[in-house]
């Protein structure tokens, strides 16, 4: 995801980098970006690595021209997201909310002004366009693959970590990966969801507060599945609507599953895009799409049905892990105990290892910081200033 490879190209974007030896990249899928997913990949990208196959060039990530279903907005706050979308030429668009919005409720629907601090992306928010967010990873991934200290980069796609451990009377660890394969390393970055991180044997055993940080710590984004519809034309324009409409209903109320939708137009692609309730058991892809057309004519009205649908089931993610038992899982992002090194030489980073509220700019300012503390712990330095962790630092 964006916080990995945010890590690796600190790592081999810095002058410190000619005293690495290899950096392995361990990635669970066939592909990367993470949560920064689009409806299907470029006619240009190339097919997958098969399972377990180590390369070091593979094909990118989940990019289509402006139909994100994961993450999509960035805010003004966000120094980080916006500055490497400037240095990867990736343009904005401010998010467009001109229009009435539409509330259903109880039956009954109602007409109101726009207005951004009820949208779901508040004010300020824009997206990326002809490629939506997920071509950010895809164009961070080649800008990797042109950093003089590339050669020093192996990508291990679909591959996951199974246990790690210190090695005795060294200063070096061995992972156990998920094809029984074992790397031997000086320092481990755990670039995934807290709950995930909880799941892998660990030697030393993590201390209870800490697995319990983790394991009630909840995955951005998995609790939701995202919709896009595309359309012909903007025909929620030509009714002066914004595009912005929701649903109020109770949680046992299963008569409707979308929960808000909004304008995902681009200069390119008439869409919608919006939030709905992950089905319950085994729905089948047809039945949810259906379920979400009749909540979006009621909403918007016959038109709203036209349209061609993609959606992603966050819940069903390969990444998204549920608490054991009864434990609740919590927002509890930027904890102390999700972020502080375990056994010196395991690294965390992840989005919800910082206090952004799981966006973009959380993946960015952890990858950074977990690279900072992989160069501390191989280098013997208790830190590294920016002139040494080099330009993707500044």
């Amino acid at each position: 995801g964006l916080s990995g490879l945010t890590a690796v190209r600190t790592l081999i974007d810095s002058p410190s980098a000619a005293r690495l030896r290899t950096v392995h990249v361990l990635e669970a899928s066939s592909v990367v970006g993470g949560r920064l997913v689009a409806c299907a990949p470029p006619s240009s990208a190339a097919k997958p690595a098969p399972g377990g196959m180590r390369s070091r060039a593979h094909t990118l990530s989940n990019a289509k021209p402006g139909i994100d279903l994961g993450g999509a907005w960035s805010w003004t706050n966000d120094k980080n997201v916006r500055r490497l979308a400037r240095e990867l030429d990736v343009d904005t668009l401010e998010q467009p909310w001109e229009g009435k919005i539409v509330t259903l409720e109880a039956g009954q629907k109602y007409f109101e002004d726009a207005n951004f601090g009820e949208s779901p992306s508040g004010p300020g928010a824009v997206r990326f366009l002809n490629g939506g967010a997920a071509q950010i990873a895809e164009k961070l991934y080649a800008d990797i693959q042109d950093l003089r200290a590339s050669n020093k980069v192996e990508w291990h796609f679909n591959t996951s970590i199974s246990a790690l451990g210190h090695l005795p009377e060294t200063d070096e660890m061995e992972v156990l990966l998920s094809d029984d394969s074992t790397i031997t390393c000086l320092a481990v970055v755990l670039c995934c969801p807290p709950a995930a991180a909880a799941k892998i044997e660990m030697h030393p055993p993590l201390s209870p507060q800490r697995l319990n940080a983790l394991e009630s710590c909840q995955t951005w984004m998995s609790a939701v599945l995202k919709f896009t519809v595309i359309y012909k034309t903007p025909f929620w324009r030509d009714e002066d609507l914004s595009g912005y409409a929701c649903i109020n209903f109770e949680q046992d109320d299963e008569s409707h599953i979308v929960e808000c939708c909004w304008d995902n137009t681009d200069c390119q692609t008439f869409a919608l895009a919006g939030f709905a309730r992950p089905p319950k058991g085994d729905e089948d892809e047809e039945t949810t799409k259906s379920r979400i057309f009749t909540d979006l004519e009621l909403l918007l009205g016959e038109k709203a049905k036209t349209g061609r649908m993609e959606f992603k089931n966050w819940s069903k993610a390969m990444f998204n892990v549920e608490a054991p038992g009864e434990k609740k899982q919590h927002r509890n992002y930027g904890h102390a105990l999700l972020k502080q090194p375990h056994a010196r030489r395991v690294i965390f980073g992840g989005t919800e290892t910082e206090n952004e509220n799981g966006h973009m700019e959380g993946a960015i300012i952890s990858g950074r910081r977990a690279a900072n503390e992989a160069y501390t712990v191989m280098l013997g330095k208790r830190s590294l200033n920016k002139d040494e962790l080099g330009n993707s630092y500044k």
